[in-house]
């Protein structure tokens, strides 16, 4: 079927023709995915993909990132809708508000309002928005500006893997559109914060008052933890690692152990902290009211146990249980695994993100296919609908053909039925029929007193009622037809013409008789049928 040709593949989150989804998100050593079908405002998260990054130093990363997209693209749909998310790590996020709604007006100014807060030139940037906020007068946006090296790597992945991409968007921006989808989270209007808990990476995203307001990652996550616990206990890094991922941060038979972890972690959060500290500073708001943990680190035994004691904070994991509880979204694994939440959240369609994409200027995506197709399926239906029109006029008139020529047999057949005609031809025929006819209403007409008085009796009338010798009439001129009598000559005198024209008067033959005015005449007599004697 082709899609999105006249009419379009969706109107908002309504998709008016079935669609698969393939979200990617791009880790340090995994690439994950998530295959969703949409219909509708139907939801079914369909697959979930893993694949690991080699780590042979001596392939370039683009190439072994590429390989893994390969792989995961065997395995899933072939037509599937290609997104992913960008790390948020390489984005500069900056929030506005503008005195408009209008999202061409926002796009007009945006380059204008965000330039002086860019730490590299605007002409080197890519940039979009989602709207956090709005009221009738004015939007909150938050902006998200990417390099444009970042983007072209980023899409060389794919290209490299033969994939076609159709959007770019921000891990956090898509992380904060799945929160707001899940009924648990929408409506809450805490201090809440998204901290994504990588081996390589932390990303934190901040809601003020339940609105994304904040977003920030930075190079430390479970290795370095890793890493820090190895150092205090002289052991191996992935020994240390092997130990966390087994165990958490309490090894009971290893007292050494869990005292090195809670170091590691206490260390580790500082970190953490200072950055919700200086987001709060700045919305100028006293404290965090919920952590909500995801990725690897949210895996790990206890941990929102132990990061609520460190940050006298509530913690917990991410959640994504009760989306499945709304009747459009359906789940056919058996759980959506914590790794996954992020390519979740990518593949995932939402009002929020639907227009965001930093697949622009250069980087955006081909309309010469699309405007191609439109084109030749343009043509295609007006040759469609001519050939119809001349199919239906053809058998049109072919129908007629056949009527006509079937008429043209009978009425033959019934003209040499009245022995009027033997010509095969109907045009001869009815000239010939057309002349046997009038040859016969002559010899009837002047004999046949059905509609008309024969000639016979005309001539006997006028012979009777004029007195020719006393008026002097002398008759040049007498034509007789079946409607009307011609009379042509003159009389002695105008009284002899008054008295002639009161014997014409006195027969009945006659409609009407005109006014004499001349001793020689030639007047027209129209003739009476017998119904008008009868009256």
């Amino acid at each position: 079927m082709i899609k999105n040709i006249f009419i379009p593949e969706k109107i908002g989150s309504y998709y008016i023709f079935p669609q698969r989804i393939l979200g990617f998100d791009i880790g340090k050593t995994h690439v994950y995915a998530t295959q969703i079908y949409v219909h509708r405002s139907q939801v079914t998260i369909e697959k979930f993909f893993q694949e690991h990054i080699e780590s042979d130093a001596s392939i370039e990363i683009s190439e072994r990132i590429s390989k893994a997209l390969q792989t995961i693209q065997k395995e899933a749909h072939p037509n599937a809708h290609i997104v992913s998310s960008i790390a948020s790590s390489q984005v500069v996020f900056k929030e506005l508000t503008l005195p408009f709604t209008d999202q061409a007006k926002i796009r007009m100014v945006l380059g204008f309002e965000i330039e002086s807060s860019l730490p590299f030139s605007l002409h080197e940037a890519v940039y979009d928005f989602i709207i956090t906020h709005s009221t009738e007068s004015e939007s909150t946006l938050l902006v998200a500006a990417v390099q444009k090296k970042y983007i072209a790597e980023h899409l060389s992945y794919f290209a490299k893997a033969g994939l076609e991409l159709s959007k770019i968007s921000v891990d956090l921006f898509d992380l904060y559109s799945l929160y707001k989808s899940i009924p648990e989270y929408a409506s809450s209007t805490q201090n809440v914060a998204l901290i994504d808990i990588g081996y390589h990476t932390t990303r934190i995203a901040m809601l003020i008052e339940g609105q994304l307001t904040y977003v920030r990652s930075f190079p430390q996550g479970i290795m370095k933890i890793a890493k820090q616990i190895s150092t205090l206990l002289s052991n191996s890094t992935n020994e240390v690692l092997e130990t966390l991922v087994r165990f958490g941060f309490e090894q009971p038979s290893n007292p050494a152990y869990t005292e090195a972890a809670h170091q590691a972690l206490q260390d580790y959060w500082s970190t953490v902290d200072f950055t919700l500290q200086t987001f709060l500073r700045q919305a100028n708001q006293k404290k965090v009211d919920t952590i909500l943990l995801l990725g690897q680190g949210a895996e790990l035994q206890h941990a929102p146990e132990h990061i609520k004691k460190i940050s006298s904070t509530n913690c917990s994991q991410f959640n994504c249980a009760s989306l499945l509880k709304t009747t459009t979204v359906t789940l056919k694994p058996h759980e959506i695994p914590r790794t996954h939440i992020l390519s979740l959240a990518t593949a995932y369609p939402t009002l929020l993100v639907q227009d965001f994409n930093l697949r622009r200027d250069e980087f955006s995506v081909s309309t010469t296919k699309l405007f191609a197709l439109q084109l030749i399926t343009t043509a295609s239906l007006m040759f469609l609908i001519l050939g119809l029109l001349i199919f239906h006029t053809y058998w049109q008139v072919s129908t007629l053909k056949r009527e006509a020529a079937s008429s043209e047999r009978a009425a033959l057949t019934h003209i040499r039925s009245l022995d009027l005609s033997s010509a095969r031809d109907l045009t001869a025929a009815l000239q010939e029929s057309a002349e046997k006819v009038t040859n016969e209403e002559d010899i009837w007409f002047a004999f046949s007193g059905q509609t008309r008085t024969s000639f016979l009796k005309y001539l006997q009338d006028l012979s009777t009622n004029i007195d020719r010798e006393s008026l002097g009439l002398n008759i040049k001129n007498l034509i007789i037809t079946e409607r009307d009598v011609t009379i042509e000559g003159e009389v002695k005198s105008f009284d002899a013409l008054k008295i002639f024209e009161k014997e014409l008067r006195k027969s009945n033959l006659f409609v009407a008789i005109p006014a004499l005015q001349e001793t020689k005449f030639s007047m027209k007599l129209k003739l009476k049928n017998n119904t008008q004697e009868a009256l």
